[in-house]
């Protein structure tokens, strides 16, 4: 739907393991996603495909 109504669009996946994703979870405050979600949210989170336009970009990564 996306590709449809914006043929240009760049998609940006974020990469980051479970343990690293538990951590941050646990450092938000007024979140409105509970920690017991984000198996369920790794279940369903979808890779790019070979033919979408984008990048995948390590979130642990942090720019110098």
């Amino acid at each position: 739907m996306l590709r449809a109504a914006c043929p240009g669009v760049f998609f940006l996946h974020l990469t980051a393991g479970h343990e690293l994703l538990e951590e941050r979870i646990d450092h938000r405050t007024g979140h409105f996603m509970p920690k017991l979600l984000l198996d369920s949210q790794l279940a369903t989170l979808e890779p790019l495909e070979p033919d979408e336009h984008g990048a995948s970009l390590d979130a642990d990564w942090l720019p110098t």
